[in-house]
């Protein structure tokens, strides 16, 4: 438990929105809040960090997926690259619950949550009260993430089982990210939505063409969806753009594309321009 500075309260204050969605991931029971501890009936607890997020994991995870790669992919999110993603996605929750007074957003699989943000804030112009929760399992991705998003909540948590209640979310989102569709379906509302979007094969396809390696669609990805959402649809969005100079790294360094190169990934020229080519998969709840 961290002592009460003078950003304590408005720490907490981040948090507390999403303390009534979650559920303790060892035994399911609801948590109470004692100071800056989330403590459950078994008396299962876990700490709220300085940084506004809550670690539910009760020992560490490795990933590959380190801090290097959540700047680069916040670089290149801030750049807007992803900007027409975060339009059409806000824009399909805007009139799914148009009228509505009030959402609660899950992002699990928000990695540092610059796009989450961004997806929200636009979606906030339609629905103002919306309290949203970034779930990662990575450590590095949330801490990057509640240290510049003040206004959402943010844990550390398995997509296996995820630390979230029964139907306690109206919109799940799942980008460029694994999934668990029993998991999802546990955590939404009736009457809610999930929304995954995955990579086409155009997706990168520069980055791809330069490293040697083969376009790759999610033709697979996209037959579990429908398998799992007999009701499910799909919206495409294509887009071509310049990329700037200074954030040719960033792209390079952002994608899993590049961890089989080593450190001459930094010379590879992928030309000026970069293809935004996914598919949002939506089924109703």
């Amino acid at each position: 438990m961290f002592l009460e500075t003078p950003n304590y309260k408005f720490i907490m204050s981040t948090f507390l929105p999403s303390f009534r969605f979650l559920r303790c991931p060892l035994c399911r029971k609801d948590f109470k809040l004692s100071g800056s501890t989330l403590i459950c009936k078994n008396k299962h607890s876990f700490d709220v960090a300085r940084e506004g997020y809550a670690n539910l994991f009760n020992k560490p995870i490795k990933t590959k997926y380190d801090k290097t790669l959540f700047s680069a992919r916040r670089s290149v999110t801030l750049g807007g690259f992803f900007d027409l993603l975060a339009e059409t996605l806000a824009g399909i929750i805007a009139v799914k619950f148009k009228g509505a007074s009030n959402l609660t957003i899950a992002d699990c699989g928000c990695g540092e949550g610059t796009l989450f943000a961004k997806i929200v804030n636009t979606a906030r112009k339609k629905i103002k009260n919306i309290d949203a929760v970034g779930v990662d399992i990575s450590k590095d991705g949330v801490k990057l993430a509640a240290g510049k998003n003040r206004d959402m909540s943010w844990i550390v948590s398995d997509l296996s089982n995820i630390a979230l209640k029964d139907k306690s979310i109206d919109v799940i989102l799942n980008i460029l990210s694994p999934a668990n569709y029993a998991e999802f379906n546990r955590c939404a509302k009736s009457g809610g939505l999930i929304l995954k979007v995955i990579p086409e094969r155009g997706y990168l396809s520069e980055i791809r063409r330069a490293l040697g390696k083969p376009k790759s669609g999610g033709e697979n990805v996209k037959k579990i969806f429908y398998e799992n959402f007999k009701n499910a649809k799909e919206t495409r969005i294509t887009q071509k753009q310049k990329i700037p100079q200074a954030l040719k790294k960033d792209f390079l360094k952002m994608t899993p594309l590049s961890w089989s190169v080593g450190a001459e990934q930094e010379n590879i020229d992928f030309g000026g321009e970069l293809t935004l080519d996914l598919t949002i998969l939506q089924a109703d709840i």
